[in-house]
């Protein structure tokens, strides 16, 4: 508006005056409008009155009208903390633009938000540019993988190196951080280098040509260590298979390709035990999922593994072969396990696994 203050003030109070939705909705613009072009120069109790318009939208309006006011506010480095503060804690219809955008939220407004507000007020804050390292800690404490994904994937947000090392490690088990990682602008060498030993040949080969690390090499040196425990050895006992397996898995060393060479090897006992420490199942849960007959139990874990469906071919044919009591392969089994694999999501395998999961319990280590 180009009217003078007074004259302004006049016509939001007409607008006041207007009950409708749409009449709020005015309100709300011609308020934030005022408000932003000509704070300087409103008297004390015009300022009031702003403040006091504020209150009574966002209070007592519909959701619409306080989506709008949250719109026009978003962007306001002068706009009244209190009332941006009151849009980002209302429904996330409402705070998404003052989440994503408001520069008069603080840090620690933020990170209260993250602790006690829903998903969708974690995921916008996730999306800031920038964001500062202390919201990003916050973030990561909360282990919401959609979280994780959305904070990695701002490449304004300040990772500290030690939160790095943390998403690197929880990625182990979390198939989808993998890509995002992958991708960030810039991730320390030495956590590459971790990163690099569990995530698919797709995208170790990506990582290793971006940030220059010797694909050939770790190649070879994942080989020869999974040939080293795996040489002069006959199948697993129990005991040994389960305390191997926590040695690889402390190591790193776990791999869709490790899963082949230890059924090549022909051993099952600690590929079974192997398998429960990626998948987080107990051992009891993994068996009876891996041998069911239709094949759709283990591609699912797999796909939620982050296993590529030539890896799954393998391990399926692999470990079916080595259990005499499964009937024998043919191709129309083989064709329509593998069409169910390719049909099946991360999302949609991911979220079977969460399930099974929870229901099975925490897995039990093989003594």
């Amino acid at each position: 508006m180009n009217l003078g203050s007074n004259s302004e003030v006049e016509h939001v109070l007409d607008l006041a005056r207007d009950r409708s939705v749409a009449g709020r909705e005015r309100l709300a613009a011609a308020v934030a409008d005022l408000y932003h072009d000509q704070r300087s120069s409103l008297k004390a109790v015009e300022q009031t009155l702003m403040l006091d318009i504020f209150h009574r939208l966002v209070s007592d309006v519909e959701q619409s009208v306080r989506a709008a006011l949250a719109q026009q506010l978003s962007t306001m480095p002068e706009a009244p903390h209190e009332i941006v503060r009151a849009l980002a804690e209302d429904t996330i219809g409402v705070a998404r633009a003052v989440l994503l955008n408001s520069p008069v939220l603080s840090d620690p407004d933020l990170i209260e938000i993250v602790e006690h507000r829903s998903l969708g007020h974690r995921l916008a804050i996730a999306m800031r540019q920038p964001l500062n390292a202390a919201v990003c800690d916050a973030l990561v404490q909360t282990g919401n993988t959609p979280v994780l994904v959305a904070t990695i994937g701002n490449e304004r947000a300040a990772i500290m190196p030690a939160t790095m090392a943390l998403l690197v490690e929880r990625s182990r088990n979390t198939p989808e951080l993998h890509q995002p990682l992958v991708d960030r602008h810039y991730l320390d060498p030495v956590l590459a280098r971790r990163l690099v030993s569990w995530v698919s040949s797709a995208l170790r080969a990506r990582l290793a040509s971006r940030v220059d690390l010797p694909l050939a090499a770790i190649d070879q040196a994942l080989a020869r260590s999974a040939d080293d425990v795996l040489r002069h050895r006959g199948p697993s006992e129990a005991g040994e298979a389960g305390a191997l397996a926590d040695h690889l898995s402390q190591s790193g060393a776990i791999s869709p390709a490790l899963f082949v060479q230890v059924l090549r090897h022909g051993d099952v006992s600690l590929f079974e035990a192997l398998f429960s420490r990626v998948t987080g199942l107990n051992l009891a849960k993994v068996r009876r999922m891996a041998y069911e007959p239709s094949g759709r139990s283990l591609a699912t874990l797999c796909r939620a593994s982050g296993i590529e469906k030539a890896e799954f071919a393998s391990i399926f044919v692999l470990l079916r072969s080595a259990e005499p009591t499964q009937a024998p392969l043919d191709a129309k089994t083989i064709g329509a396990v593998l069409a169910f694999f390719e049909n099946t999501t991360l999302a949609g395998a991911t979220a079977a696994v969460d399930f099974i999961r929870r229901e099975a319990g925490p897995p039990r280590r093989v003594n």
